[in-house]
């Protein structure tokens, strides 16, 4: 009995750990599949989609080989249908999040535009 009960024991631990670890990559097929998305989301000219997934991104460190790039090109080229200098706003906040030190020079080549990051809509 004491030698069943081991056995049992040990492939109850075996398939806790195969539910937990495919639970896990499962977790993280949706994250890149949500993170896709936000990068899509961001290429969006419609403030309220594009601003909240500049928002979002900054919640996915662990993608920002992926994020940067993509808030880098919106904040060199993009222009949204109002609120432009709060969405510049918004994707500085995000770099920051994600301390995108590679970011810097298009943050500083956005201070020397003069392109605003005032607030237009949002308070």
């Amino acid at each position: 009995m004491g030698r069943h009960h081991t056995m049992h024991r040990l492939l109850l631990a075996l398939v806790t750990g195969v539910v937990l670890l495919g639970g896990s990559a499962a977790r993280g097929q949706d994250e890149t599949t949500t993170v896709k998305k936000l990068v899509r989301d961001l290429e969006n000219r419609d403030w309220d989609v594009a601003h909240g997934a500049a928002e979002k991104l900054s919640e996915y460190p662990r993608f920002k080989a992926q994020i940067v790039p993509a808030l880098v090109d919106a904040l060199k080229i993009r222009e949204w249908n109002r609120c432009s200098g709060d969405m510049r706003d918004a994707i500085a906040r995000t770099l920051q999040a994600l301390k995108a030190r590679e970011a810097v020079p298009a943050l500083l080549e956005l201070a020397a535009s003069g392109k605003t990051i005032d607030h237009e809509c949002v308070e």
